[in-house]
């Protein structure tokens, strides 16, 4: 890793989950604290980015965080296989 960096931990969560729309956090961190912040919004529908951010490096995280995010939704939908209904 660099040893001249703007932060070392990037984090991210769902803050709200309207369907067709999610509305994102993100937290960018330098030592343990808060450097930047802020709300993104992506149209699930659409599969697009209402507003992205404006690091390309922090928008592909963004990407995989919401493509696993999706796919867990998906699957918690999804009925439980295997499972008989006197189980």
């Amino acid at each position: 890793m660099p040893v001249e960096r703007e932060f070392d931990a990037v984090r991210f969560s769902v803050f709200r989950d309207q369907g067709s729309r999610l509305l994102l956090w993100f937290v960018c961190e330098a030592g343990h604290r808060p450097v930047k912040h802020g709300t993104l919004e992506y149209d699930v529908d659409r599969n697009e980015w209402i507003s992205s951010h404006c690091d390309p490096r922090i928008q592909k995280m963004l990407e995989c965080y919401v493509g696993a995010y999706l796919q867990r939704r998906i699957q918690s939908a999804a009925p439980a296989s295997g499972l008989s209904e006197n189980s």
